[in-house]
């Protein structure tokens, strides 16, 4: 149940006001998130009688079909006061009882509804959505429709008595649409937030909540429940399992991960959450732990510890086995941003920087012991091949990999964990990728495969476009541009893009300010990338402090890099092009910055990585995105405004919405 109360027109304006109230009152109590106070009932009293009024006064010229009273959008914890419905439209209305002026938080709160609904509630994806703030003392109307975010018909600020010519004004619906019982029963489904997700699996205990809250599609669901087949089958015969979860960016592959973790308590399996993205985990602990302590009454020191007990370091958990030399308790191990694990040379390297730190600290002996250097799929299948006990159940190996997602040297890919099992008898291999299908060992499965993107139906596509654009198959992205309705708008500077969020009202939507690692020449706007620099920044705080403080990615004064953002995500980005990244004949040719120069890269892998830097970038927003392309210099061959224009050029042939602001 999502919504308290939702009826006809008709059986709203002759139902009795203690007969709604009643009603109100027991669906909070059977929610199970009862947050009635006597102020909530004494709102209802003042607000419902006027709405009533106004809604019979606006029903005698336009189609209402039906009245939703409080209804709860999931994730949020907020509950939108009232919803009107019919023909092609909604309007949504935030009440603010005793009211008699215009509150910021207000506005920020019923366009953060607005927003929910437009993007991730079924029923409301085709309606002209209509939000009104009505403080019941205030004298007049006031439109704020120019502060609109872009997809909200309207926003306007009015008083209870001039609430009918409102609903009369935007509401012209002449019959027909959904009805209050459709809108209100019709699916809320987006993927959450990875750290929305973290919160309402880990640091909340009510099952109701997290399943109502963490509903997600189809797919996922058929991963799930296929991955938890495999899990009873390796547990009854006692054979060991990798399956390989691949999927585009946004498809909920970090999901499928969180989820795997949380429902292992429930059947009673031990399981561990492993990553080798640093930033990632940090970005989750400190989620965790704010809401852990937030919802459980406990200090951060204990929030903590909690955090730090759930999700591990992939490195950490490796050398800890190598030391033990034991089989872990486990029987199910997630590894997520599996294509990120590193190859044989990347650890090699890794642990001759660990022998020099250990002979320093006069540790040779236990060096010795750990023994030469493998992959790092090579080491967790070995570790978690360990002999067992004869009864003991056969381990499951969850490997998320993202598809074009690696972006550094030595990040091996799905090939690794392919080769890494070549020879062993001991696992059966599934994969959801169809290129794993050359290698004899391994079995393709359809539902190990997540092809749609689900951060919004608004961005389904999304992805596949910014594949065609880094391939320079720009005619094909423009032809999908028709069918992705997620805004991509091109920008020439920087402050056009922060003036254009700024004017858009996203609410408590999170935006922020992205970069490559190796666009070094963004010093002159005020944008430094350098790993040094980005030592010096808490991007956990980034991700999580709240609009207002200097901290948070809202502020659009520091950027996250490939490296910080990979497996995360914002609302909106704003994405800085680099000279890392101009573009030639045949498509987009990377390069490097040595010395005062830049040097192209020659094709190889790390011209991959360089590519993947971009599409990890471009594919980390939830509901629309700015690229901005600098004008550059025509006096600094470093920064070449000719590149940054055949840039724009490229990017508006590719269906991006046109320059926002020239300057």
């Amino acid at each position: 149940m999502t919504a308290y109360y939702q009826a006809p027109t008709e059986t709203f304006l002759t139902e009795d006001l203690d007969s709604i109230l009643s009603k109100l009152l027991q669906s909070d109590a059977a929610s199970g998130f009862s947050q009635v106070s006597q102020r909530q009932i004494g709102s209802w009293r003042l607000t419902i009688p006027g709405l009533k009024k106004a809604v019979a006064e606006a029903a005698r010229r336009t189609a209402i079909n039906g009245v939703v009273l409080e209804y709860r959008i999931p994730r949020r914890e907020k509950r939108i006061d009232c919803a009107l419905v019919g023909g092609k439209e909604a309007v949504i209305i935030e009440f603010k009882a005793g009211s008699a002026g215009e509150s910021e938080s207000a506005v920020a709160q019923v366009v953060d509804y607005a927003l929910d609904l437009r993007n991730y509630h079924k029923a409301s994806h085709d309606l002209s959505i209509h939000a009104i703030v009505c403080a019941t003392e205030f004298q007049g109307t006031r439109d704020l429709s120019g502060e609109a975010p872009l997809g909200i018909a309207s926003l306007t600020l009015c008083g209870l008595n001039e609430l009918a010519s409102v609903i009369d004004k935007v509401f012209t619906a002449s019959g027909g649409g959904v009805t209050a019982k459709e809108w209100a029963d019709s699916r809320y489904a987006p993927v959450p937030g990875i750290l929305d997700a973290v919160g309402l699996m880990f640091a909340r205990n009510d099952a109701r909540e997290i399943n109502e809250c963490l509903a997600s599609s189809e797919a996922i669901e058929a991963t799930l429940s296929y991955i938890w087949s495999v899990t009873r089958q390796a547990h009854e015969t006692g054979r060991n399992h990798l399956l390989l979860v691949t999927g585009v960016p946004g498809s909920g592959k970090t999901l499928v991960g969180l989820k795997l973790a949380h429902q292992a308590q429930s059947h009673g399996i031990h399981a561990t959450y492993l990553s080798g993205n640093g930033p990632l985990l940090k970005v989750l602990k400190a989620s965790l732990t704010n809401d852990y302590a937030k919802h459980n009454g406990c200090t951060k020191a204990h929030a903590r510890t909690y955090a730090e007990a759930l999700l591990h370091s992939v490195h950490s958990f490796i050398q800890e086995s190598h030391l033990s030399g034991d089989p872990p308790s486990e029987s199910l191990i997630v590894f997520d941003e599996a294509q990120r694990a590193w190859d044989e040379q990347k650890m090699a390297k890794m642990r001759t920087r660990q022998q020099r730190a250990d002979s320093s600290d006069g540790d040779d002996a236990e060096t010795a012991e750990r023994g030469p250097a493998t992959s790092e799929p090579a080491s967790i299948i070995e570790i978690m091949g360990r002999p067992r006990p004869k009864d003991a159940r056969g381990v499951v190996m969850v490997a998320l990999c993202g598809g074009g997602q690696e972006i550094h040297d030595g990040e091996a890919g799905i090939a690794e964990w392919i080769k890494a099992t070549r020879r062993s008898t001991d696992w059966t291999v599934l994969s959801g990728k169809q290129e794993a299908a050359d290698a004899a060992h391994v079995q393709t499965v359809d539902q190990l495969t997540l092809t749609v993107s689900m951060r919004s139906h608004r961005a389904s596509r999304h992805a596949e476009w910014v594949d065609r654009v880094l391939e320079g198959d720009f005619e094909r992205a423009r032809a999908l541009r028709q069918s992705v309705e997620h805004p991509i708008y091109l920008a020439r500077s920087l402050d056009s893009a922060r003036d254009f969020l700024e004017a858009m009202n996203l609410g408590t939507r999170r935006y922020g300010l992205l970069a490559s690692s190796g666009a070094a020449r963004l010093r002159p706007y005020g944008i430094e990338v350098s790993a040094e620099f980005r030592k010096g920044i808490d991007y956990s705080l980034w991700f999580t402090a709240p609009k207002g403080d200097l901290r948070s990615s809202c502020a659009l004064e520091v950027a996250a890099t490939e490296f910080e953002c990979q497996g995360l995500e914002l609302d909106w980005a704003v994405m800085m092009w680099g000279w890392d990244m101009p573009v030639g004949l045949l498509g987009f040719e990377p390069r490097a910055f040595r010395g005062v120069e830049w040097k192209a890269m020659s094709k190889g892998r790390q011209a991959d990585y360089a590519v993947n830097k971009y599409r990890v970038l471009l594919t980390r927003a939830r509901e629309g995105m700015v690229i901005v392309v600098p004008k550059g210099s025509r006096h600094d061959s470093t920064r070449s405004s000719e590149q940054m224009d055949a840039v724009a050029r490229m990017l508006l042939i590719s269906g991006s919405s046109g320059i926002l602001v020239a300057g």
